[in-house]
């Protein structure tokens, strides 16, 4: 009988280490997938307030060459930033989404990054062109008239 008890106990042991260590693996899962929302998610709402905050730019009046020269600067790191955020948001959507996971973080992630990168091109074609034009410049004197 204490041999037969033995040989239970450890098959029991082994079991409840065996449960232990699955649940540790599932645990370990759920947190990396909790993580990859939280980083998604941050990453996806500091996109949005960048493209807002290039999108006020766009509204200043009376600007220095210093002003410009700082806009310049704002466009390019824009622009170099964008092409992290495609290549980042490309490497981990070919990671996740066969996977069946984050495909809606993904779509907002997109939609974030398509949002800022129009913002800096909006900013860029807004004070360096259509403000150095004659007919956007009376079509602006206008407006303020009214």
């Amino acid at each position: 009988m204490t041999t037969t008890l033995e040989k239970i106990n450890r098959e029991i042991i082994k079991s409840y280490s065996h449960s232990l260590s699955e649940e540790e693996r599932v645990n370990k899962i759920l947190d990396h997938i909790n993580d990859k929302k939280k980083e998604y998610s941050i990453l996806t709402k500091s996109l949005e307030k960048l493209g807002l905050l290039l999108t006020k730019i766009t509204w200043l009046d009376n600007l220095s060459t210093s002003d410009e020269v700082i806009i310049r600067g704002i466009i390019a790191m824009g622009k170099a930033s964008d092409k992290h955020f495609k290549k980042f948001y490309s490497e981990q959507r070919k990671i996740y989404v066969p996977k069946g996971l984050f495909k809606d973080n993904f779509k907002e992630m997109k939609e974030a990054i398509d949002f800022h990168i129009e913002a800096v091109n909006e900013v860029e074609h807004i004070i360096f062109e259509l403000r150095k034009n004659n007919d956007f410049k009376e079509l602006s004197s206008l407006v303020n008239e009214l």
